[in-house]
């Protein structure tokens, strides 16, 4: 459900004509880019768009609608000259590597991989099978030259902070109804502006399911981020009615 959610605030932030994410920033920006599941289909369907061939939800070809991130590194520039990326992977905090699935490194092949995006000469991206960046992951970036003084291999760190509630009123129960306490649980997707959006009810009396999905319009919320750069973040939230005043 998270992914079908996902999916579609993707297409329909994707299909405003101004809508352009910005990549998360790696080492200061002199490093490389990465770009989340959400990123990727937003661009795809900001592309698509521009074509006249918009993306319809359930309908995004495979390639673009399974969950998955791209890191792109750039080259080093030293001593006159630029080392050209050659390959890159992801490291956890026991040191277990993860290889990139695919390597993109012609221009076409990484604008292919994300739409729009003009690598400079020398770049290389990753493909990996994960949603986005996660905490307590490293980039690890192969040149095939190393600067004087380094290692041809370079490690970028990726630095996160959770998503924090800023305002949550909590729903009212209808004076009729005498139950108290009674709650019920939604699903949603934070945005990069902290919104709630795509809400669904998940359990509870059906009867106060339109109040729950009506009240997240006005919770809002500090979104994950990733190396400074916001996320969108499914999140399962349980909503606690208050007693109607007498």
């Amino acid at each position: 459900m998270a992914a079908d959610q996902w999916q579609r605030l993707a297409l329909t932030e994707g299909g405003a004509a101004d809508f352009t994410p910005p990549p998360i920033e790696l080492g200061g920006g002199a490093a490389g880019v990465a770009f989340d599941h959400f990123r990727l289909l937003s661009r795809a369907a900001h592309a698509a768009r521009q074509t006249g061939t918009p993306l319809v939800a359930g309908e995004v070809p495979q390639a673009a609608a399974r969950p998955h991130s791209v890191v792109v590194a750039f080259p080093q520039t030293c001593e006159g000259g630029t080392r050209a990326a050659d390959a890159i992977a992801l490291e956890d905090q026991r040191g277990r590597t993860t290889a990139a699935e695919s390597l993109g490194t012609r221009a076409d092949d990484i604008s292919r991989l994300v739409p729009g995006l003009q690598a400079p000469a020398g770049s290389v991206a990753g493909v990996f099978g994960l949603d986005g960046p996660r905490a307590g992951l490293t980039v690890k970036v192969t040149y095939r030259e190393a600067c004087s003084g380094t290692t041809e291999e370079r490690t970028l760190a990726l630095t996160s902070s959770p998503a924090k509630l800023l305002e949550s009123p909590m729903p009212t129960r209808p004076a009729s109804d005498p139950a108290i306490g009674t709650w019920i649980v939604v699903q949603a997707i934070v945005d990069h502006a902290g919104g709630f959006r795509e809400a669904t009810a998940l359990g509870g009396p059906p009867e106060l399911a339109q109040a729950a999905v009506d009240v997240l319009s006005r919770w809002r919320a500090a979104p994950p981020r990733v190396n400074g750069a916001p996320l969108a973040s499914p999140v399962v939230l349980q909503l606690t009615f208050r007693a109607a005043t007498p």
